[in-house]
């Protein structure tokens, strides 16, 4: 934007043609009329920068968050409700006598000068109404939010009430002064009002016991020029004033991104996600659609680099980072660069980051992108929640100091596994889901990292009617929203930790200057597969020890329905906060600064109703994927369950929360949740002990869920059924080193920095035959502590094994792991092609020779190899591998009926 000089330079270019017929002396006062007469016109200031009538299709004016307390009633755009019949917004609210609503009105941002000048016209019917301008600060961040400091403007009239009244905000620059001189006495020198730029327009409207109705006719802007246009369109103006529309201010510092499978942009917006990742550039129309619901995008750079153009247009300043792609290989870290080099000189957007997605040569592509997207699979894997952890830190110290990545996010499990259970159960349609708990765990666990943005991994459309999809959508929702209350601490707290009096439980730290955010992980939570989606820990009661804080600082329970004062003591090492029945998604807030409770306070008030019914929502999901879990499963299963009690007590807490819930008692409703969910989740670890006592994770190839419980039985059933002959695999006895070339076996190298590898026969110890396989692999003498590998850095392959349709195989051998492998991988590692790595078998430490067992299932004519992976420095040695194949058939449908045990007006179809 251009304003004030720029302007006067015209005018005093087009007067100057009259200084040759007049002499300036004589005639300067009358020089000085005629620009008093014609200034105005030539400056144009009869033609607001900015005029709505407020016509527009959608409501513009909302409550701000600062008036979350008042209760809304109605809001519309009346055709013929303005002064002369002409379009207004009408907004109706209950809020107390006394109070006063903040409503407000997003304005372009415009930069704070003498001349500006906001006008508008409305109508209450309570006086008193006033009008001010919200304006941020670029130059004075807060150190706790990471965000500018913004100040409020309030103009000096008030509204008489009733009849229309034009008012007027004016003299912005001397009253922002007044305000800044105001806001250092309590801040100090971080306040600077240099630049400062308008963002809002508010209304500051009085409460009413019997209803507050604004009404509002017009908006205008005067006195300020576009470089490019004196006046925007209608339809343009209408655009950049939407609530939540793009602006170069407003790009999200910790954004929440999906990867983008044809979603309607509102419906992503809505989702509470900032930013959409697509795999192709955007047309026009995608950019447009994306700008009016107030989302950015992440994309290629494709054709925007070919067409010719010497700057990349300002169509595209909605993209929030351009993505590379991935880096498999040396070579195409060469390429990515190019592109980098091409894009920074005609970027137009400033400091407007680049993406990779490394798989390999992790410190060269660091240096090569401004950002990185981490983080393995971990819904549905064999790996701990700590694996992933180690995984992400040692990944992240593997890239150059000071890298920022995203951390990545699984929806959905890995469709290996998908297809393992529907190879075997029919009913397993709804397993795919990732659940609300092991999406935040995993979110938890990567915080220690401090990851500049989450990035929620989709294969499929979220806004269809699949039951699936609308599974995914609600717990990325909830998910969504716990993480934007974490985000001022994300985004400028520096991580540590604390420790708790439970085993297995620590909390991350996010220190600001003034207040920290405790986040308890749950370590075990993704120990095993049956405790995946636990909801709360095990002991009732939890201590955690916090250090380098002063002893009157208060601790709170940022809980849905509002934060909750916890007990502090002050012991040796720091203070310690205690907790009774600690939720698995809890956070904590230990502060002295009363505005960080309030602002948590008004987020945790604005969201506790959506909240509520989200968390509803997904008990309901779960409850009807016991059932039909349960209905497939053998009586003896459920007479030890004592099912039917169970499904009766869960009916009953479900009507409870649900009427709780449309009475907005939502500490009700949200404790009767949490109480059905400890009840379903015990019930189902009941069950998964009963039928996986003794097996290890990656045994079957999928996690434990209601969903997979009928093929984990269907499963067992048949591996303790069969009678097929066991078979050598092809080399299995690893005897002769041609042998094994010849039948196929293979064996890959990933070459990282400070290791050596390599595969041979031993002939120490064997547990059959002569020799065994050996996998090593050495760090180098000068390391001081084991290279971290970014994939395990010695595989081994066996052949292919054909399988007939609908076929189950058995995979045995014997594994010996003398000491653990020092590596983030944390072992050997036992995968094949059709449960794919997620359901690795993994072989942290064995002395002496153990047996592993491996079942997977051929849903049609397939084949399958064994993978063997060393996932750090150390050895393991592989022998005697034989297999077996056995015909299954597929359980189709449930097996026997369960009573109903609720009614059909519960939400539940009733069918067994």
């Amino acid at each position: 934007m251009e304003w004030g000089h720029s302007s006067c330079v015209a005018v005093f270019s087009r007067v100057s043609a009259l200084r040759c017929s007049v002499k300036i002396a004589a005639r300067a006062g009358f020089l000085l009329s005629l620009l008093v007469v014609l200034a105005p016109r030539l400056l144009g200031a009869q033609a607001p920068v900015l005029l709505d009538d407020m016509g527009g299709k959608k409501p513009s004016l909302r409550v701000s968050e600062e008036g979350a307390n008042a209760r809304l009633l109605g809001q519309s755009v009346q055709e013929t409700g303005g002064r002369q019949n002409s379009p207004a917004e009408r907004i109706q609210f209950l809020a107390a006598p006394g109070s006063t609503t903040k409503v407000a009105y997003s304005l372009p941002s415009t930069p704070v000068i003498d001349e500006l000048v906001v006008q508008v016209w409305l109508r209450c019917n309570r006086p008193g109404v006033r009008i001010a301008a919200r304006v941020s600060l670029p130059r004075s961040i807060n150190p706790e939010t990471g965000k500018p400091y913004q100040l409020l403007l309030v103009g000096p009239a008030s509204s008489q009430g009733l009849l229309w009244e034009k008012m007027k905000l004016g003299d912005l620059s001397k009253e922002l002064a007044r305000q800044a001189r105001v806001a250092r006495a309590k801040h100090g020198s971080l306040i600077d009002e240099r630049g400062a730029i308008l963002q809002e327009l508010v209304f500051l409207v009085p409460g009413s016991r019997s209803g507050t109705e604004l009404i509002v006719d017009e908006i205008a802007m005067h006195g300020v020029f576009h470089s490019s246009r004196a006046r925007l369109d209608q339809a343009t103006r209408r655009a950049s004033v939407t609530r939540g529309a793009v602006d170069q201010l407003s790009r999200p510092r910790i954004p929440r991104i999906l990867q983008w499978q044809g979603e309607p942009f509102e419906k992503v917006r809505e989702l509470g996600f900032d930013a959409a990742s697509l795999s192709e550039t955007p047309a026009a129309e995608q950019l447009e659609e994306a700008r009016q619901a107030g989302l950015f995008l992440i994309c290629p750079p494709g054709p925007i680099l070919s067409n010719g153009e010497p700057s990349i247009g300002s169509q595209y300043d909605g993209v929030l980072a351009w993505d590379l792609g991935e880096i498999v290989s040396n070579d195409q870290v060469d390429e990515v660069r190019g592109l980098k080099r091409q894009l920074t000189q005609r970027e137009s957007v400033t400091d407007r980051p680049t993406l990779l997605r490394p798989k390999t040569s992790l410190r060269r592509a660091s240096r090569s992108s401004d950002l990185l997207l981490l983080g393995s699979k971990q819904a549905g894997s064999t790996a701990t929640l700590a694996d992933f952890a180690q995984q992400l830190s040692g990944t992240q110290r593997h890239c150059c100091p000071g890298s920022k990545f995203w951390v990545n996010l699984n929806t959905q499990y890995a469709p290996a596994q998908v297809q393992q259970v529907s190879a075997i159960w029919a009913g397993a349609k709804n397993f795919e889901s990732v659940g609300y708990h092991e999406l935040l765990d995993t979110a938890f666990a990567s915080m220690g990292c401090r990851p500049r943005g989450f990035y929620f991994e989709s294969q499929q459309n979220l806004a269809t009617t699949d039951r699936n999809a609308k599974k995914r959508a609600a717990a990325a929702e909830l998910v969504n929203l716990r993480l934007g209350l974490a985000e001022p601490w994300l985004d400028s707290g520096k991580p540590g930790q604390a420790q708790t009096s439970v085993p297995g439980v620590t909390a991350v730290a996010l220190e600001t200057e003034r207040s920290h955010l405790l986040i308890p992980i749950h370590w075990n939570a993704g120990a095993t597969h049956a405790s995946r989606n636990a909801p709360t820990i095990a002991s009732s009661t939890i201590s955690i020890l916090v250090s380098g804080v002063p002893e009157s600082i208060d601790a709170y329970l940022l809980a849905w329905d509002g934060p909750k004062r916890l007990r502090t003591q002050r012991v040796t090492g720091g203070i310690r906060v205690s907790c009774t029945n600690l939720p698995r998604d809890a956070m904590l807030l230990l502060t002295q600064d009363p505005s960080a409770i309030a602002q948590v306070g008004r987020y945790l008030q604005k969201h506790k109703g959506r909240a509520a019914k989200l968390r509803y929502d997904l008990l309901r999901y779960e409850v009807e994927d016991a059932e039909r879990a349960l209905a497939a499963l053998p009586t003896i299963f459920l007479a030890d369950s004592n099912v039917a009690a169970v499904m009766a007590q869960l009916d009953t807490l479900l009507r409870h929360s649900d009427s709780q819930r449309q009475a907005r008692n939502y500490k009700a409703a949200l404790a009767s949740i949490q109480q059905a969910e400890r009840l379903l989740n015990q019930t189902r670890e009941n069950l998964a002990r009963q039928m996986l006592a003794g097996i290890p994770p990656g045994e079957i190839p999928w996690p434990t869920t209601w969903s997979t419980l009928p093929a984990t039985h269907r499963l067992r059933q048949a591996a303790a059924r069969s009678r097929a002959p066991w078979q050598k695999v092809a080399g299995g006895s690893f005897e002769d080193l041609e042998n094994l070339l010849s039948n196929g076996w293979r064996h890959l190298q990933h070459a990282s920095p400070g290791l050596t590898t390599s595969v041979r026969l031993s002939g120490e110890a064997p547990s059959e035959g002569n020799y065994c396989l050996k996998l090593v692999c050495n760090a180098g003498q000068s390391q001081t502590r084991p290279a971290h590998a970014p994939t395990p850095p010695v595989w081994v392959t066996s052949p292919d094994i054909p399988l007939a349709a609908s076929s189950m195989i058995e995979i045995t051998g014997k594994v010996r792991v003398r000491e653990q492998p020092l590596g983030v991988f944390g072992g050997l590692l036992i995968f094949d092609s059709l449960g794919g790595e997620s359901s690795a078998l993994r072989i942290r430490e064995s002395p002496s020779w153990k047996d592993f067992h491996l079942v997977r299932l051929a849903g049609s004519s397939d084949q399958i190899d064994l993978t063997f992976a060393l996932g750090g420095a150390g050895t393991a040695e592989i022998d005697d591998l034989q297999f077996r194949v056995t015909p299954v058939t597929r359980l189709e449908g449930p097996v026997q009926k369960l009573p109903k045990l609720r009614s059909a007006n519960s939400g539940f179809s009733g069918r067994r």
